[in-house]
């Protein structure tokens, strides 16, 4: 039992120790969660997370899926899961879901698990990723960083965590890593938990895009690029979605986020594409007046402005897009 269409699903991931449970936590015991369903996910044997939000869920439905982490053990158990809850609120006589919120390992990708939840058919879900990150850490290692990365730059929001432990100077750095890995966000940032709760989980508004802003400070790691992409000339729509193909098959998991505003041959609207990883949602029109700016912010890990040049090469219809490294000094798109 779910508000279809209107009903939100919430993926919540973020790096090992960034506050996810205690951010859900916050969340959970206050009367805006009153509708709110959570399905919990472990790496490990032992359901830790789901054990403690059940201290502190006031009532809230919760399953959990312990079979490891979720991007790597999908097949039905997340659909399965989702029926379960939904089932539960309404044996219990309770109002259909507002919002299910499936918090995730730290070591999960969130890819994957977009795509899954897009795949559902039973159920019609309005798709989030929220993220968050720990103000007292510092840059992820090698072995953690495509993670972080993935987990950061898939984000629609991303809440830093441990506000309150930190100086100014630590803040700003914080702040600067967020809008560096994913320059398409805005961090929620509230030294108050409760505020930053309900900030975090609050209803996302239907806001048509105007802009898309990069940052104007450089990546917080060299293996993070960000690449502004226009074509000199509206291609017809198939020869961007051939380009977007070969980008995909090119990079894999190394793609980390597309979105931007296009213009196409003799179309009167401009298209919103967006992927997290290689999963692209249905392109959108945008009535023209509405944006000011055009083109495609793609973030990715481990390539280079020459290596993501030579993906035009293999596209024969239409002149190829220009592409520009704004890593180190980035611009409005």
């Amino acid at each position: 039992m779910t508000r279809d269409g209107d009903a939100e699903f919430i993926i919540l991931t973020g790096p090992l120790g960034s506050g996810k449970t205690t951010l859900l936590m916050d969340y959970l015991s206050s009367p805006q969660a009153s509708e709110t369903g959570v399905i919990v996910n472990e790496a490990g044997a032992i359901d830790i997370d789901g054990a403690i939000l059940s201290t502190a869920s006031n009532g809230t439905s919760l399953t959990k899926l312990p079979n490891g982490c979720i991007c790597c053990s999908l097949g039905n158990d997340l659909l399965a899961a989702v029926d379960t809850l939904i089932a539960e609120q309404s044996h219990a006589g309770r109002a259909p879901f507002r919002q299910i919120v499936l918090e995730c390992s730290g070591l999960a990708y969130p890819a994957p698990i977009v795509r899954n939840v897009a795949m559902f058919r039973k159920h019609a879900f309005r798709l989030r990723v929220l993220s968050t990150f720990d103000g007292t850490a510092g840059p992820p290692d090698e072995v953690m960083l495509p993670i972080v990365a993935s987990q950061l730059a898939a984000a629609q929001a991303v809440v830093l965590t441990k506000v309150e432990l930190v100086g100014v100077a630590a803040l700003d750095q914080a702040i600067a890593a967020i809008t560096s890995y994913n320059p398409l966000v805005k961090p929620i940032v509230l030294s108050d938990r409760s505020a930053r709760a309900a900030s975090a989980f609050a209803p996302s508004s239907k806001r048509t895009t105007r802009s898309i802003l990069l940052a104007d400070h450089p990546t917080a790691h060299p293996r993070i690029k960000v690449f502004r992409i226009a074509w000199p000339v509206p291609p017809p729509w198939r020869a961007i979605s051939d380009w977007l193909d070969v980008l995909s098959e090119t990079l894999g998991m190394r793609l980390l986020r597309v979105k931007g505003l296009v213009t196409v041959r003799d179309c009167p609207d401009v298209i919103l594409v967006e992927s997290v990883g290689t999963t692209f949602a249905t392109p959108r029109r945008i009535a023209a007046e509405m944006v000011s700016d055009k083109g495609l912010v793609v973030i990715a890990r481990d390539i280079e402005c020459i290596s993501l040049s030579s993906i035009s090469s293999e596209c024969r219809r239409t002149v190829g897009p220009n592409i520009t490294d704004t890593s180190s000094l980035m611009q409005r798109v």
